[in-house]
């Protein structure tokens, strides 16, 4: 079979240095001036000569279409050719050209540097915005147009359903809701005050040729930016309210955000490895590593958790950065979180492997009193560390194991066990005690040296064997370890609803399944579901929706980026989410012919703190082995000094694969 060519990378570049000067006036009939930059087209060359040098081992890459505008001390006009000056037309005609030539799995890269801003709404904004986010062209001051949010919207949408894999790079502000903005001292992208400045007759232009799109799961995000379908990443160099900076380093001008960006592929660089093993997210976190202090916040959108410049979607394990203060380490999570004292972390490359154990649990905060030579190695540079051993706290676990598989396979079970959980394990004979309905068994299987794990109904979700498992072959009881410590897990996640707040809630939060054809549960694969959540406090609400799989993954489903979705008083949110049975369990029969899947959909809402919950997340059962190994960077979990309230809502969904 002949070898399958690698995908072609497409990209349009675009930075712009110089804004031509023009006769657009404001709305008190002044003419506007809008500051020059310095480092958008430092920072198009850098991306270009990344995208060349460091990504042809994966892709065919084709000649990057770059289009810039460079400030000439001698000239007031941009060096370049007019071709390649960064104007409405030319952006359109490269993004016409992309889909022409682009093909199913090929990759789209798009990159823009220079200024953005709020502009009045034309005829054919969408209803619900105040003003269009727009990215500002070499040209706009001379009475041409802009591109706005949902023009681009178009665009990608139409090489979307092509099936090209879209990254955007947006170093600006309004990118997430801001600017990128000259001036004296410091520099950001942000002409203020456009959102005044009258339309003309061409800024009517624009026209809808097909609809916007509108399945955002980002309430941040205004409307123009909110598309996330399945192949889509959006990476923004600030949050809305925030400014996207420039910098100078080695004497070069640069935007913050693609400086970061580009530090943070180094080791991509170094490698020359055929796949990235750096996750969107992962890169936004490093990114913001850089930028602590400087009030910018980068964001990521869309499909965050895919490789870099691929298509793969691996599990993670969170790594947390450790707080050290004299001879105590500490790390952003606590009770909410399921950490108990107890709990182990290990440190990651490039820091030398050592182990810590926390010795005092908080609400949201953990800490551990550490030896000097551990502290040593902790206190060296940023230190990132990772879960390694989960601690059962107080309840012990108890496993009921099959006599027939023997005293050797219970002691080997009961070691592995102990070298990922701390507590109180007991491995006992099925002979010697009855089962009780809290008690994980284990079992001989239905073939040859394999085994079953059943448990209770409350954490499995049914009386059967856990499903989509082969517990079989060489280091079984290893194996089986794993498993249960996974469940183990999968149950102290399940719990912590338990220690949510009982007080009355301050919101109202309604699960609105669309018409079912059944009328009732089971509901059908695919069926669709709307969470609202309405403020009818007097403090701004933060919540996140985690889906809890048949699988026993635990995944954050709402918002896609890192932090939880904002609601103030008296406003509400809402989003749209599908149920889909994993293709491991498509295959599962029962007795009755008609197996259901649980999923739970839980609804985690805190006031006075803004809190990551990306610690909770599990790979799927049968996937447990990925968890380590590859690159991840810090979360940001951040504790408010100000008084902590949460509660916890699930909700429970019941699917099949066919009516019942």
């Amino acid at each position: 079979m002949p070898a399958r060519n690698p995908p072609k990378l497409f990209s349009l570049l675009v930075g712009i240095d110089l804004y031509l000067s023009g006769e657009r006036k404001g709305e008190k009939g002044k003419h506007i001036h809008i500051d020059n930059l310095q480092g958008c087209v430092n920072d198009v060359r850098n991306i270009e000569r990344f995208l060349r040098e460091d990504t042809a081992q994966r892709f065919q890459v084709m000649n990057p279409s770059v289009l810039t505008s460079s400030v000439d001390q001698n000239h007031t006009e941009p060096s370049e050719p007019l071709e390649c000056w960064p104007t409405f037309a030319n952006i359109k005609k490269e993004f016409d050209n992309v889909e022409k030539q682009a093909s199913p799995g090929d990759f789209f890269f798009f990159q823009f540097s220079g200024h953005g801003a709020l502009l009045p709404k034309v005829s054919c904004s969408p209803s619900k915005t105040q003003c269009d986010p727009c990215l500002l062209t070499v040209d706009y001051l001379r009475e041409q147009r802009a591109v706005r949010g949902w023009e681009i919207n178009q665009w990608l949408k139409k090489l979307n359903e092509q099936k090209i894999q879209i990254v955007v790079v947006i170093d600006s502000c309004y990118a997430g809701g801001g600017w990128r903005s000259g001036g004296s001292g410091d520099r950001w992208r942000s002409p203020e005050g456009l959102a005044t400045v009258p339309n003309l007759p061409i800024d009517d232009d624009a026209t809808i040729a097909t609809p916007v799109m509108s399945n955002s799961r980002d309430g941040e995000l205004d409307v123009s930016w909110s598309i996330n379908p399945k192949g889509f990443t959006l990476m923004a160099a600030c949050k809305g309210d925030e400014k996207a900076f420039e910098i100078t380093i080695n004497g070069k001008a640069g935007g913050a955000f693609t400086c970061g960006l580009l530090e943070s592929l180094k080791p991509l660089q170094r490698s020359k490895q055929s796949e990235v093993d750096l996750t969107y997210r992962a890169l936004r976190d490093h990114i913001a590593q850089q930028l602590t202090g400087s009030d910018q916040t980068p964001r990521v959108f869309g499909q965050d958790r895919l490789l870099f410049l691929g298509s793969q979607e691996p599990f993670f394990p969170t790594r947390l950065v450790v707080k050290v203060d004299k001879d105590e380490v500490s790390l952003p999570i606590g009770k909410v979180h399921g950490i108990q004292e107890g709990c182990e972390f290990t440190t990651i490359a490039p820091a030398s492997e050592v182990t810590f154990q926390i010795d005092k649990a908080e609400e949201d905060k953990c800490s551990a009193t550490v030896p000097p030579h551990i502290l040593q190695i902790l206190q060296k540079s940023v230190c990132e560390v990772v879960p390694s051993r989960w601690s059962l706290g107080k309840d012990p676990l108890r496993i009921l194991v099959d006599a027939s598989l023997g005293s050797e396979f219970q002691v080997a079970l009961y070691e592995s066990l102990q070298r990922r959980i701390f507590g109180s394990i007991q491995v006992i004979n099925d002979e010697v005690r009855r089962p009780d309905p809290d008690t994980l068994r284990l079992t001989k299987g239905n073939t040859d040296g394999s085994i079953d794990i059943f448990g209770p109904q409350s954490l499995i979700g049914y009386k059967s064997a856990v499903r989509g498992l082969n517990l079989s072959g060489d280091n079984i009881e290893d194996i089986a370890a794993i498993v249960l410590s996974h469940l183990t897990r999968f149950r102290q996640i399940l719990r912590l609803s338990e220690q949510a707040s009982k007080a009355e809630k301050p919101f109202n939060l309604t699960w609105d399944p669309e018409p079912n054809i059944n009328g009732k549960e089971p509901f059908q694969e695919h069926q669709q579901f709307k969470l609202t959540v309405a403020n009818k406090g007097n403090d701004p609400l933060h919540f996140t929706v985690l889906g809890l799989s048949p699988g026993f993954h635990v995944k954050q489903a709402y918002p896609s980026s890192e932090h939880p979705q904002k609601v103030e008083p008296d406003e509400e949110n809402s989003f749209s989410l599908t149920i889909r049975i994993p293709d491991e369990l498509r295959t599962v029969q029962t007795t009755d012919g008609r197996p259901i899947h649980r999923d739970i959909l839980r609804t985690i809402i805190t006031i006075g703190s803004e809190l990551s919950w990306k610690i909770l997340e599990l790979p799927d059962i049968w996937n447990v082995s990925q968890c380590g190994g590859l690159i991840q960077w810090k979360r940001d979990v951040m504790p408010q000094d100000k008084g902590f309230s949460w509660w916890v809502v699930d909700r429970e969904v019941s699917t099949c694969t066919h009516s019942v």
